[in-house]
């Protein structure tokens, strides 16, 4: 083991009992606040079974900011067995500063190889493993109130994971959302599907236009490109996975065809990470169409644990969202607040001919139609943008370009 190891564990054993006080602490807190309501439970049930998911994930929103990481149950995570604050390993090594990312994924992993080692002591040695420490003794005192949950833990059947706290990165989020859900809640009722559904984007993306993942998915809905193309134009001009307006869209058709296939706005929903093919054979293995009963008997390697969390994510943001609205975290910025409407093209134009020919900065439109590419305005500036593509403009604008471009009528969509 190296010295920097060795450190690091002997870390766990001395700031634990300090941090599961301050966990302690946090948690009492939390009780004094409501963490908001429900989502209508006709659309979105809730039973007892997975109401811990929930609570964990409202406890990762609202409670732990991304200075924290905790350590848990992959199958039960409301099982927190620890919590790893960055913010006191840096007060104990005398910095105001948070850890560089090396750092922090050594302890990390330094924490995981503890417990892991100590979930397989438990495995050999059954209760003797005990009498090992502190870490065996922190174990066994979650599990042991529950004989399956013992029986698990001495069978080696336990699993462990990392979450990293949200709660900093959820009021951000929270605070761009306004800007983009009295679009998204009238785009959905259009669609006829719950807005309350619009909470998702909590969870793909935290409400964030320009988020992109490793594995290919773009925009606040995060579409992968394979099935954006049933909704949305990409080609190397445009990729409107990146527009929040035209993605909200269709997000909207496609959580409605998830339903329109599945007959159930929870399995609709999880469709949405785990496609309607993958929850139909889901709902054939477990012989159920309830949500809760899949969660929890379901098993799957490509059913991990983002599509397990998936549904009670979306509850967990409505609640934390609803919460922080309701006690006046969230603050309107009027400046952010304008009047969009989306205007079609009648003939095709290049990025660079609408600019010449109208009044709005490039900056500014750039930022309204994120789903044209920057190419489009450099090297394929001569390429012109398709017939029937729509633009957002400021609804201020409006009159004079559609006379000046000779556009089509416009639609009314308002965003704030």
């Amino acid at each position: 083991m190296s010295s920097l190891q060795h450190c690091l564990l002997l870390l766990i054993i001395s700031a634990g009992s300090a941090l599961l006080e301050n966990y302690a602490i946090a948690r009492e807190s939390r009780k004094k606040h409501s963490q908001g309501r429900y989502p209508p439970q006709s659309h979105f049930p809730l039973r007892a079974p997975i109401k811990g998911q929930v609570l964990f994930w409202e406890k990762v929103f609202y409670e732990h900011p991304s200075s924290r990481v905790l350590i848990h149950d992959s199958i039960a995570p409301e099982k927190i067995i620890d919590v790893i604050d960055f913010m006191a390993y840096a007060r104990q090594h005398n910095s105001s500063k948070m850890p560089e990312k090396k750092v922090r994924d050594d302890l990390i992993m330094a924490y995981l190889n503890r417990y892991r080692m100590a979930l397989k002591r438990f495995r050999l040695m059954g209760k003797k493993a005990l009498r090992h420490g502190a870490i065996e003794q922190r174990i066994f005192s979650i599990y042991k109130k529950n004989s399956r949950d013992l029986s698990d833990l001495f069978r080696g059947k336990i699993q462990i994971r990392s979450q990293q706290g949200l709660a900093d990165e959820f009021l951000k989020a929270a605070q761009r959302a306004q800007h983009y859900l009295p679009f998204m809640e009238d785009t959905f009722k259009r669609e006829k599907v719950p807005p309350e559904i619009t909470r998702l984007a909590f969870v793909e993306s935290m409400f964030t236009p320009w988020a992109r993942s490793k594995v290919g998915a773009s925009g606040i809905w995060q579409f992968m490109p394979r099935t954006a193309k049933k909704y949305l134009r990409i080609n190397r001009l445009i990729d409107e996975r990146n527009s929040p307006y035209k993605s909200t869209i269709a997000a909207a058709k496609l959580l409605r065809d998830n339903y329109q296939k599945l007959q159930s706005w929870p399995l609709a929903i999880t469709a949405y990470n785990h496609g309607t093919s993958g929850i139909r054979h889901a709902v054939r293995k477990t012989g159920s169409r309830y949500i809760h009963k899949i969660i929890q008997k379901y098993r799957s390697r490509s059913f991990g644990f983002a599509s397990r969390n998936f549904y009670t994510e979306f509850i967990a943001a409505f609640r934390v969202y609803d919460h922080l609205l309701v006690n006046g975290a969230i603050k309107n910025h009027p400046k952010q607040h304008q009047n969009l409407r989306a205007i079609r093209l009648l003939r095709p134009m290049t990025a660079s001919q609408i600019l010449a020919q109208s009044k709005i900065p490039e900056s500014q439109f750039k930022k309204l139609n994120p789903c044209i590419r920057d190419v489009a305005f450099s090297r394929y500036k001569h390429t012109k943008l398709p017939d029937s593509f729509e633009l957002y403009l400021p609804e201020s604008l409006i009159t004079d370009f559609r006379v000046t471009m000779k556009l089509s009528r416009d639609r009314n969509y308002v965003a704030q």
